[in-house]
């Protein structure tokens, strides 16, 4: 078969078919994708297409939470020291 997009129709009529009971291989062929799109869908691997989707946290980010982490890791040592 051939490269299809993933559609948001397609997407909630695999969903639909799939919640009456029909088979992986009844929908592939109905639809024209593959049982395994059909299984992905099926398992929640593959999300809909108009869900938002997750962006990477940005390094700048990360690193300046790990500076916050250690400034407050180190203030709690040093209020534990003067305990």
């Amino acid at each position: 078969m051939g490269v299809r997009s993933m559609t948001v129709r397609r997407f909630d009529e695999i969903r639909r078919r799939l919640s009456e009971g029909r088979g992986l291989r009844e929908i592939a062929r109905a639809l024209g994708c593959s049982r395994d799109t059909v299984r992905e869908v099926r398992d929640g691997l593959r999300n809909s297409p108009d869900a938002p989707k997750a962006l990477p946290d940005p390094l700048c980010v990360r690193v300046a939470s790990r500076n916050f982490l250690t400034v407050c890791l180190m203030e709690i040592l040093t209020d534990r020291r003067q305990l």
